[in-house]
């Protein structure tokens, strides 16, 4: 998969404009651990900027100046989450690499440079060749004795001519995991547990964290008070969690099957 290039150029008037990779966010289900789904708004709050979505999935912002930016998602299946970003910590460099002596093959995983002290595992190579093939893999290894770089899937083109040229670039994506609502469309045979939190008023409540400690999942009530458990691989029936809002909570036991839906209906809290 391409991921990101690190500028974007047009022109106007007959003059090629650059501008400048400053942020990428990749957005992901924490259901499924893929791409997330549905119509998401994605914005920093600050001056309320948009970014462009390109063809890889990512949320691009470009021409940020160097600070700390609020980036928040709303959307129609997942909570809404702000994330605190210093841009400057993260911003793309670019930077021209040599071959140690001639670049990769195709279905190569691994190539040799002349210099290899200024990559860090996560860095993002660009190979080019001069038929107008490019091809972008992030690094997932660095050899400093041998200077041999790796990536994990093999190269579609190859770049093994003289002239071929490889550039190098921080990686400036930032993966957010977005948690499903009670409404998110889970598939029929889908393993999750459904609730209602009331309060002895019978208030719903909201913004109560539930979570399998066991397990490591948590996720809150909506404004409604309703709450959805989802599990992939489960492997026990029994389940225990917990319910927490402001200091107090509240144990919970049920027994689930996978691919089964279990509805606990209303739950007093605290």
């Amino acid at each position: 998969m391409t991921l990101i290039k690190p500028f974007i150029s047009g022109t106007h008037n007959g003059e090629t404009i650059t501008t400048n990779l400053s942020l990428a966010i990749s957005l992901i289900d924490d259901f499924t651990k893929r791409e997330a789904i549905g119509h998401l708004k994605v914005m920093i709050k600050e001056g309320n900027i948009n970014p462009i979505k390109n063809l890889s999935g990512y949320y691009i912002f470009t021409d940020l100046a160097d600070g700390i930016y609020t980036v928040k998602i709303v959307s129609e299946f997942y909570f809404p989450e702000e994330r605190v970003i210093d841009v400057s910590k993260i911003k793309t460099s670019n930077l021209m690499l040599k071959f140690y002596s001639k670049g990769p093959a195709s279905r190569a995983t691994s190539t040799r440079l002349k210099d290899v002290s200024k990559l860090q595992k996560g860095d993002i190579v660009e190979f080019n060749s001069p038929a107008g093939s490019v091809e972008q893999k992030k690094i997932i290894d660095i050899d400093v004795r041998t200077k041999k770089i790796s990536w994990a899937e093999g190269l579609k083109y190859s770049f093994n001519a003289a002239d071929n040229a490889v550039f190098a670039y921080g990686n400036p994506v930032v993966t957010i995991s977005l948690k499903p609502l009670p409404s998110y469309p889970f598939c029929y045979n889908s393993t999750f547990v459904r609730g209602l939190l009331i309060d002895s008023g019978k208030n719903p409540v909201a913004d109560a964290i539930i979570k399998v400690t066991d397990l490591n999942l948590d996720t809150k009530s909506d404004k409604m008070g309703e709450f959805v458990l989802y599990f992939n691989n489960l492997i026990s029936e029994n389940i225990s969690f917990e319910i927490e809002k402001n200091g107090k909570n509240k144990p919970v036991n049920t027994t689930l099957k996978e691919g089964r839906m279990k509805s606990l209906g209303k739950i007093m809290f605290p």
